[in-house]
């Protein structure tokens, strides 16, 4: 019996809970002045709860280079 595949989530609709039984990573990289900085899971689930949504988070990081809020792309890096 073959196992079916996962299901695919639209990143819009991807929240936190989402990237925990396949560990994930979020890379973060900041608009204004191209930091990049990878974000663990864990911390923000414990904080934030499984049903945060990963494009609401995205709004809400600032960077720690330029201090710029809402101008971080996210990319989810499956480990």
């Amino acid at each position: 019996m073959a196992n079916s595949p996962a299901p695919i989530i639209p990143f819009y609709s991807l929240t936190l809970g989402n990237l925990v039984a396949p560990r994930a990573a979020l890379v973060a990289s900041c608009g204004a002045c191209r930091r990049v900085a990878t974000v663990d899971v864990l911390p923000l689930l414990t904080k934030l709860g499984p049903g945060y949504g990963v494009v609401e988070l995205q709004r809400r990081l600032r960077c720690e280079g330029c201090g710029r809020k809402g101008f971080t792309f996210i990319c989810v890096e499956w480990l």
